[in-house]
């Protein structure tokens, strides 16, 4: 991620990325060129680079690779599949950083909606232990990760293991570099900050089988891309590689 993004070619390529939102200093001259630098010293060592983020492909060499999240230990967290519940739709919400995630823009839009009449609530998932947000994302219906970055992150991977929809901006033009079957099956929900009310008053409204059905579709997705033996193998087997090289 940051690690490696820089503030000059989002301005320049993105009209939707939360260098917008941000503060100035977030990004800036010195930053970026330090990244800059750090990108060219391993690139010049490295026989592979792998990046989590599509987005980063645009300014890394041109060798680099997607890789998908191996975060999680998919098999190991059972599903809760709740979209049934004859209740208030609960939105899960978990913002490392609310600027970068659209946090203000995602209670804009419930608070709405709820003052339509629409019964949905926001579970706003931060400053608590590993332990209570893992049970917090367990009881909710559908979650929501970010409104700018242009993929999914960490927690997303999570969700969609528990069994949970997940509604994330999707940047098509950056999917170029990721599996074309990966994106043909990818059951994140897009939206942004413009029309986050709109994908979620239409999620509000569909019958409660269809977004179980979504559920499902995104556990078995988490299970064949972000399976963390089946992507350690693939970097096995690139190092392989690497090794008869030398």
């Amino acid at each position: 991620g940051d690690d490696a993004r820089q503030g000059w070619y989002c301005r320049k390529n993105f009209k939707n990325h939360f260098v917008f939102q941000v503060p100035k200093d977030y990004y800036n001259d010195e930053s970026d060129l330090c990244k800059k630098k750090c990108i060219k010293f391993y690139s010049s060592r490295a026989q592979k680079i792998y990046s989590v983020n599509p987005d980063l492909l645009h300014i890394l060499p041109n060798n680099a690779e997607f890789l998908p999240y191996a975060n999680v230990e998919v098999q190991k967290i059972s599903p809760v599949y709740n979209q049934l519940q004859k209740q208030n739709l609960r939105i899960g919400h978990a913002p490392t950083n609310q600027k970068v995630k659209g946090t203000k823009f995602i209670i804009d839009a419930i608070n709405s909606l709820r003052s339509e009449g629409f019964f949905v609530d926001l579970v706003l998932i931060e400053n608590v232990s590993n332990i209570k947000a893992k049970k917090l994302l367990s009881d909710v219906h559908i979650v929501i990760d970010q409104l700018f970055a242009g993929w999914y992150g960490g927690v997303a991977v999570e969700a969609m293991s528990m069994g949970k929809p997940v509604i994330s901006y999707i940047r098509h033009e950056d999917c170029f570099h990721i599996p074309k079957e990966m994106f043909q099956e990818l059951p994140i929900i897009s939206a942004n900050h413009k029309n986050i009310k709109l994908v979620l008053k239409s999620l509000l409204e569909i019958e409660k089988l269809d977004l179980l059905k979504i559920a499902k579709k995104s556990r078995l997705f988490a299970e064949k891309w972000h399976c963390p033996l089946k992507i350690a193998k693939r970097i096995k087997h690139d190092l392989d590689i690497a090794w008869r090289t030398l």
